[in-house]
């Protein structure tokens, strides 16, 4: 089988297997051992009848001869895979505490509710003057 493999928008390979196989698990442990990479990763494979990208969940759907594939790239904590190039991303990071330590924030779902009241600053006159005139143009 024939593979088209990108890496990264930069980085796009050809690879030909001697044999398809049998589970996506051992696709991505090939892949692994030939491309030398490290990080863990999702597949996802061009469908034929759409067009676009989908997740790969079994190697009976790859096409026969030939495929193009997408390689996902996860991050090394525990979050689902991104895809760098799509605009619907799920962000994760450290931020420093008063203590020198870090703690994970995960911007991905709310962990309290919105507060009922939002403090609104007062700002000086030329910029209260510039707001309104947004609100005039709404």
């Amino acid at each position: 089988m024939l593979l088209r493999l990108i890496v990264s928008p930069q980085d796009i390979r050809k690879l030909r297997l001697d044999s398809v196989p049998k589970s996506v698990e051992d696709l991505k442990l090939v892949l692994k051992n030939k491309l030398q990479l490290s990080q863990s990763f999702d597949l996802h494979y061009e469908d034929e009848d759409f067009q676009d990208f989908c997740n790969l969940t079994c190697v009976d759907d790859l096409p026969k001869d030939k495929a193009t594939l997408k390689i996902i790239f996860c991050p090394d904590f525990s979050e689902p895979c991104v895809d760098l190039c799509s605009s619907s991303l799920t962000f994760s990071a450290s931020f420093p505490t008063s203590k020198s330590s870090s703690q994970s924030a995960s911007f991905t779902g709310r962990s309290q509710p919105w507060p009922t009241v939002f403090p609104v600053p007062t700002f000086s006159f030329d910029a209260e003057l510039t707001l309104r005139q947004g609100n005039v143009w709404r």
